[in-house]
């Protein structure tokens, strides 16, 4: 099982070698999942959480 954990964050490593991709990554999913549970708001995720306390 560990195994598989060491493997994966290798992978990891070796597809993003750019850590901002991740983030940005994470922003753009954050964004999307917050547009279909709320599609008449809008918020700017990169404000920081204070800016939305739904998320």
């Amino acid at each position: 099982m560990m195994g598989f954990v060491v493997l994966g964050l290798f992978l990891v490593r070796d597809k993003f070698p750019d850590q901002a991709v991740l983030q940005q990554a994470e922003f753009q999913i954050k964004r999307h999942l917050f547009a279909e549970r709320y599609p008449d708001a809008t918020v700017d995720l990169e404000a920081g959480a204070s800016a939305c306390p739904l998320l």
